[in-house]
């Protein structure tokens, strides 16, 4: 009791401004707990949304891994080697699916195209660098079916080859080191069709003389030998084939290879209104198999997508595909 007491009458003993200092102290103290406790918990959350999405995005880009794989295998499991068409299961892209047991919420979309049909810009200098006038006359052959101007063929092939010496209606080094941001002119072979927006004319987008916006990708490719496979090139790259091959015959081919199957010149010949001269001058840069190929495959996941672009080269007696190009976006 007289314990009691005296602990009493020592709280009574403290000054009134040390009682207060102790409650502001032992207040403080619980604020930053609480605050901690928030931050922890805000930092755990973010961590957890950062990991939920990691993973999404890993799921989406198997997805679209998935897809590419998928229609490799469609390809490789084709029994004709001699000749692909457009009626080859393979180039349906409906055709290619995931696989029944594929996590649940994927979804898939490609787009396969014979890189064969289409014309290799590459190809408009040789091995030394120097223009082919040959291949340049097919290009200006194809942008006049596209409705482009021939003279935007120009700052292409000052790009694409290897001296400084500017072209009429072209562009070196002096133009593009002139530009807000200066670079120099490449000299050499495109790496990626992305290269083109870097050169004159093609910046803003291609345009045709009466004001339509051209998109190349269809016609043009830069990872095949230079041959066209005539069983899947459009009209407009069919015609850039030879002078005299214009869009009446080009059409012609075009319908004609829908019911018909096109392996040799011979069966090229059966078509109304190619003559024996045309064939035989065309008969050089022409192709009834597809060597090269390329799959674009988006993957989703949940709200995550990504897309693989990939690139497969054909080769051998069983057409075994050999990958050349691979980018995630």
């Amino acid at each position: 009791m007289g314990a009691m007491r005296k602990l009493r009458d020592m709280g009574q003993d403290l000054p009134g401004k040390e009682s207060g200092s102790v409650l502001v102290v032992t207040l403080l103290v619980v604020l930053l707990l609480a605050a901690l406790t928030l931050a922890f918990s805000d930092e755990t959350g973010v961590e957890l949304a950062l990991s939920e999405t990691s993973r999404n995005t890993e799921q989406a880009y198997l997805t679209a891994r998935s897809g590419v794989q998928e229609a490799l295998a469609l390809m490789s499991a084709e029994s004709d080697k001699d000749m692909d068409t457009l009626r080859d299961e393979w180039l349906q892209n409906e055709k290619v699916t995931l696989p029944d047991d594929f996590m649940e919420g994927s979804s898939l979309t490609v787009r396969v195209a014979d890189e064969s049909g289409k014309f290799n810009l590459n190809t408009l200098v040789d091995g030394n660098g120097d223009v082919d006038d040959l291949r340049a006359s097919q290009a200006r052959r194809l942008f006049r079916a596209l409705g482009v101007a021939e003279e935007l063929l120009e700052p292409l092939l000052d790009w694409l080859d290897r001296d400084d010496i500017e072209r009429i209606n072209g562009a070196e080094s002096k133009y593009y080191s002139g530009l807000d941001t200066p670079f120099s002119c490449a000299n050499g072979t495109l790496q990626t069709l992305g290269q083109l927006a870097m050169i004159k004319g093609y910046d803003k987008g291609l345009m045709t003389e009466d004001g339509r916006r051209v998109d190349l990708t269809p016609y043009v490719t830069l990872y095949t030998n230079g041959k066209i496979n005539v069983n899947t090139a459009p009209p407009e790259v069919l015609q850039c084939l030879g002078e005299q091959l214009d869009s009446a015959m080009a059409n012609a081919i075009a319908v004609y290879r829908r019911s018909h199957d096109l392996r040799t010149m011979s069966d090229l010949a059966k078509v109304t209104g190619l003559s024996a001269d045309l064939l035989s001058g065309v008969s050089p840069w022409v192709t009834f198999k597809s060597t090269t190929v390329s799959v674009e495959s988006r993957g989703s996941y949940r709200e995550t997508s990504r897309t693989v672009r990939a690139v497969v080269e054909r080769s051998g007696e069983k057409a075994t595909p050999r990958l050349i190009y691979w980018k995630v976006d």
